[in-house]
């Protein structure tokens, strides 16, 4: 009995030294660990590592004499570095691990230049926004910078205890989808350099119930690289409400606004059972990189045509003022918009 233990003990050792034999001829490979890498409308980089997000631990403008590889010197550890056009972004990843990255960018704002894999193991994905190679800034051309979302009236500056509809980004593509020829729009907001837009939207409460006043309130800012490409969306947008039943242009009644404004009013019904008689009054202006938009609709009623009007022109001045509080002006005296 104890020879037939001790024969199959030496079966097994010879078994795993043929095993461990055969596994040196070949070469192990590490398991792929996938990093995603994704960049919002807002030019947001998010970097996961097997799903999971990790949070960067630096950030560097790149204007000047500083390099990639200068970077990647200061860290002792293996490093990722995204660098999308002028500035990049540092993670920290682990050292003897097969990493493979992959990128994504919505409405192809973005796109991948050049994946490195460096000698350092550290690795460097280059990613350049579609127009960054081509625009040039002048002096008065002036950029809002942030997110649109922070250059709309706040939750404060409407009406108390009044609903929101809406308080949320709206891309391109769902932009372009309430026009019947939606193709051909999308089209001309990306040969616009037309980033994203933001809309807020506050109903009255019980509003079916109401019998005159104000019924919404909507505002919306929409962001481009660059204010020509604001000022073409702003020439199709006017021509496109010039071109609609029941409304009056009356740009000539109010002061200046932005670069370029415009204001109209129509009349509508609410839909309500019965529905109300309304009365809207809308202004579109630009300004820089941005256009501004608000809608005010209310019950139709004479005597409240201007006040209505007023209300519209108020909120498109919050957004006026908050598009100049954030374009990068460097003298006090630029505040001045002609």
């Amino acid at each position: 009995m104890r020879t037939k233990i001790i024969f199959a003990l030496l079966l097994s050792s010879i078994g795993s030294l043929l095993i461990s034999s055969c596994g040196l001829q070949g070469e192990y490979q590490l398991p792929v660990i996938p990093i995603s890498v994704s960049v919002n409308a807002f030019g947001s980089i998010k970097v996961s590592i097997s799903g999971s997000f990790v949070t960067p631990i630096g950030t560097f403008s790149l204007i000047g004499n500083t390099t990639i590889y200068e970077i990647g010197e200061q860290f002792e550890h293996r490093i990722l570095i995204v660098r999308l056009d002028n500035e990049a972004t540092v993670y920290e990843i682990g050292k003897d691990e097969n990493f493979e990255v992959s990128f994504e960018s919505g409405d192809n704002l973005f796109k991948k230049v050049n994946l490195e894999y460096q000698d350092s193991q550290n690795i460097v994905l280059h990613i350049e926004s579609s127009a960054f190679s081509t625009l040039s800034w002048t002096g008065d051309d002036r950029v809002l910078s942030g997110d649109p979302e922070i250059w709309l009236p706040q939750y404060k500056d409407f009406p108390e205890n009044w609903a929101v509809l809406y308080d949320r980004e709206l891309t391109n593509s769902e932009i372009a989808q309430n026009y019947v020829y939606s193709d051909t729009v999308l089209a001309s907001f990306t040969s616009w350099r037309r980033i994203t837009s933001y809309q807020k939207l506050f109903l009255a409460q019980n509003i079916c119930d109401l019998n005159s006043g104000l019924l919404d309130i909507s505002v919306q800012a929409i962001v481009f690289r660059d204010s020509e490409g604001a000022r073409q969306n702003w020439n199709f947008t006017v021509d496109d409400h010039r071109a609609g039943d029941n409304t009056e242009e009356i740009t000539h009644q109010f002061d200046t606004i932005g670069e370029k404004f415009f204001v109209e009013s129509g009349k509508s019904q609410s839909t309500c059972v019965p529905p109300h008689n309304t009365i809207y009054f809308g202004v579109v202006f630009q300004s820089y990189n941005a256009m501004g938009y608000v809608h005010v609709v209310g019950i139709d009623n004479d005597r409240d045509y201007k006040e209505f009007s007023e209300i519209a022109i108020s909120y498109a001045k919050i957004i006026e003022k908050n598009f100049i509080a954030y374009s990068n002006i460097e003298h006090e005296q630029d505040l001045i918009i002609k």
